[in-house]
């Protein structure tokens, strides 16, 4: 009489196509996402030798002053050790504020240990806006509305080494690690872009989680 039920080989691949097929995926993003979880320090300035090592030296943004939407004196220190999105906005192009504004609250929302500087170009009392800008920021932890006259919003760019993009001519977002170095520079153009940039800051932020002390390991 024919056996009807599930044969052993069956119940292996079964097994297989079940645990050990999704085990293995798994296990294989997350070897990919370590080979692309760091993101380049950029602008290499030269190389100096620590303990007998040839170690990479980078630039590193310069401390700039500028003043808060409520009129208060904001100093961008070294000391600070926090990772930084910086994004400018330039008098002429007040027609993008609101779009732009729009992709940094998404940014916002989605990912919160970094301090985000939206800096103005000129006072913003000049401005017209739809409502007052004050309440909007003040919605989200660690973000800081800036402005800065011409010239001094002019040597930021130059202090951030930024370039306007090719297509639509805007600079750049920065994002800046806990050592005021340049990690990388984001193009926002869409929405779809700004939802990228908070997982760099979280792989960004991953390089300064501690390592977990091996509990097995002796004392020499």
């Amino acid at each position: 009489m024919e056996n009807k039920g599930i044969t052993t080989f069956k119940k292996r691949l079964l097994f297989i196509s079940l645990f050990i097929v999704p085990f293995l995926a798994g296990m294989a993003l997350i070897f990919i996402g370590k080979g692309v979880g760091n993101l380049p320090v950029l602008h290499k300035t030269g190389i100096t030798v620590i303990e007998g090592k040839s170690v990479d030296q980078h630039y590193q943004v310069r401390e700039f002053a500028a003043t808060t939407f409520e009129g208060a004196d904001y100093n961008f220190s070294c000391q600070d050790s926090s990772l930084f999105l910086i994004c400018l906005f330039e008098e002429e192009k007040q027609k993008e504020w609101e779009e732009q504004l729009s992709y940094m609250s998404k940014i916002v929302d989605r990912y919160s240990n970094f301090k985000l500087l939206s800096v103005y170009e000129n006072d913003p009392k000049l401005f017209q806006w739809g409502e007052d800008p004050i309440p909007f920021f003040k919605r989200h932890n660690g973000w800081s509305a800036l402005w800065m006259n011409e010239n001094e919003f002019g040597a930021l760019v130059t202090n951030l080494k930024l370039h306007r993009d090719s297509v639509t001519g805007a600079f750049p977002y920065v994002i800046i690690d806990k050592e005021k170095r340049i990690r990388t520079y984001c193009p926002i153009n869409d929405l779809k872009k700004s939802r990228d940039v908070p997982k760099l800051l979280k792989i960004l932020n991953n390089e300064y989680v501690p390592k977990r002390i091996r509990l097995t390991d002796k004392p020499s």
